[in-house]
């Protein structure tokens, strides 16, 4: 279990510090390029589009396993498994993409905001940016951060670090063909890849809202008002899973957010500002840092 508590420790310290690899040699940048390449053969065949998840993640998640498996030099493994693992979550980077919405003025904003989230921010007023920007703050806790650390701690702690690293790459990898062909853009063809990455994302994402609220708690946030936001509007999102950080992001910051058209979560007792994007990321530090330490007493316990 040394290895595991290492290799965390050690890429989460790699995140903090040096943030993302350059994308050369980034997994991510990879991977979307090769589901580019396959998606122009066919982007209609719902039979195609299982054969390419399939494909790209046992390729990312084998990668990994093997890179690991021959490898008898205990502190190459480490630093090599730490490396591997940084790769499959972007906790500094969110951060960074957040912060850089709330620095700009509204149109440079709304550029800003574009690049970390679906919708079309041309015409967003101020407080719908602010809004957009929580909301992601709060749903890449899940697949950008707790996720990937979720099922590398899940199967390293029974199969060993190779599987837990393999684990993660899985994940990363399912997680960036949901978000290139996702079925709400190609409705046959990324079905497969959609459904898989819900599937993924239901524990993790309810784990993470309950560490929300207890991060809220340490933080003398709205704890209280973040359960019963949670309970009320995590249903209210057309996805099942990215709901439930958010509505206790917002009972948390008492705020309300909206997508407009969609959906309105939580209540707008406070007005929305640019320091409720920086509370929510002290939130989601917390919430990490929970995550790690639950994680690291589970490896010491098994």
């Amino acid at each position: 279990m040394t290895e595991l508590i290492l290799i965390l420790i050690s890429a989460i310290l790699i995140d903090r510090i040096l943030g993302e690899p350059p994308e050369k040699i980034h997994p991510t940048v990879w991977i979307g390029k090769f589901t580019d390449a396959l998606k122009k053969i066919n982007s209609s065949s719902l039979v195609y589009g299982a054969f390419v998840f399939i494909f790209i993640t046992c390729v990312s998640a084998g990668t990994a396993f093997f890179a690991l498996k021959f490898l008898e030099n205990f502190w190459l493994k480490i630093i090599l498994g730490a490396a591997i693992l940084k790769t499959s979550f972007s906790w500094r980077a969110l951060e960074e993409h957040a912060l850089r919405v709330v620095q700009f003025n509204l149109e440079n904003a709304r550029k800003a905001l574009s690049r970390i989230v679906g919708r079309d921010t041309s015409d967003l007023d101020e407080k719908q940016v602010i809004s957009a920007t929580v909301e992601s703050v709060a749903e890449s806790s899940v697949d950008g951060i707790i996720s990937p650390l979720f099922y590398y701690s899940l199967f390293g702690a029974f199969f060993g670090i190779e599987a837990g690293a393999a684990a993660a790459m899985f994940f990363r990898a399912a997680n960036t063909l949901d978000s290139m062909i996702g079925y709400r853009k190609y409705t046959g063809f990324g079905f497969f890849s959609a459904k898989t990455d819900d599937v993924l994302n239901f524990i993790p994402a309810r784990a993470a809202s309950l560490l929300i609220i207890f991060s809220a708690f340490i933080l003398r946030e709205n704890w209280k008002n973040a359960i019963r936001i949670f309970f009320r509007d995590r249903k209210k999102t057309p996805g099942q899973n990215s709901g439930c950080p958010m509505a206790a992001m917002s009972g948390a910051l008492e705020v309300q957010l909206e997508k407009v058209g969609y959906y309105k979560l939580g209540d707008a007792a406070q007005e929305l500002k640019a320091e409720h994007v920086r509370r929510a990321l002290r939130i989601v530090g917390a919430t990490t840092v929970s995550f790690i330490s639950l994680a690291i007493a589970f490896f010491i316990y098994d």
